[in-house]
């Protein structure tokens, strides 16, 4: 990824959690990882066999879901520019515990072969640490989700989707259809498109077709309420800066 410079993060800084590496570990990992573009609906491979990867998503957004045999799964979280895909293949997970789909319109993530990055991080122990921190992190959001979809009212969980969308995104544009979010939280296409109604009417978004634009992110934290927020300060704490709120990005 990078040659001789002075800026041992040079061609990672489109992922936070790579961004957060020790210099040491951001120079070693650097050059084994290649950029690759998937489009929406693209599933991601992990796992430990020969053709599995560790994605480290740019500007990708994908959605992990739950795995349920035959009847199919559920979903349970984003990962997008702040983490990575795969990290169960570091605890030595034969099979992914979570299936990855890429959502809104595709995009880019850096990936390297599970078993190259096993053996780095066989020899760089603080690169471990640093990964299945993420894990950790992930687990919270997981949580919310299982807690959400049990307490909430639909409003409250597409708003808190919404804010997780828009954290992994620049700007306030989110190309994502009222199907999508149906299959997403497991509702009716009707109740989304309700939803959206009553947040459109209050001034909180702009829906049209295929796109939602938030325009109060205060007002629509206000409507996710307790739903959101937990598994985003998770992050802030243990890896670093990551979100947006109402008054513009954390620092």
């Amino acid at each position: 990824m990078h040659g001789t410079n002075r800026d041992p993060w040079q061609g990672l800084r489109g992922n936070l959690l790579l961004q957060s590496l020790s210099a040491r570990d951001a120079i070693a990992l650097a050059p084994q990882l290649r950029r690759i573009r998937l489009p929406t609906g693209a599933c991601l491979s992990t796992g430990t066999d020969g053709d599995a990867l560790i994605y480290f998503p740019e500007t990708l957004v994908a959605c992990l879901g739950g795995r349920r045999g035959a009847l199919g799964g559920f979903e349970i979280g984003l990962v997008g520019r702040e983490g990575m895909i795969g990290w169960d293949a570091l605890l030595g997970c034969a099979e992914g515990r979570h299936r990855a789909r890429v959502q809104l319109a595709g995009g880019t993530a850096l990936v390297i072969g599970v078993e190259r990055i096993c053996m780095m991080c066989g020899t760089h122990p603080t690169l471990a640490e640093a990964l299945l921190r993420f894990g950790l992190v992930f687990s919270v959001q997981m949580a919310n989700t299982l807690i959400s979809n049990l307490h909430d009212s639909h409003e409250r969980r597409l708003s808190r989707w919404i804010l997780m969308f828009h954290d992994r995104l620049d700007g306030d544009e989110l190309p994502v259809t009222h199907d999508a979010l149906a299959l997403l939280l497991a509702i009716r296409r009707a109740s989304v498109t309700d939803a959206l109604h009553l947040l459109e009417g209050d001034g909180i978004l702009r829906c049209t077709r295929g796109r939602i634009v938030v325009r109060d992110r205060g007002q629509l934290e206000l409507r996710a309420a307790h739903a959101y927020g937990a598994a985003e300060q998770s992050y802030r704490s243990a890896i670093g800066k990551f979100g947006k709120r109402a008054q513009g990005a954390w620092p």
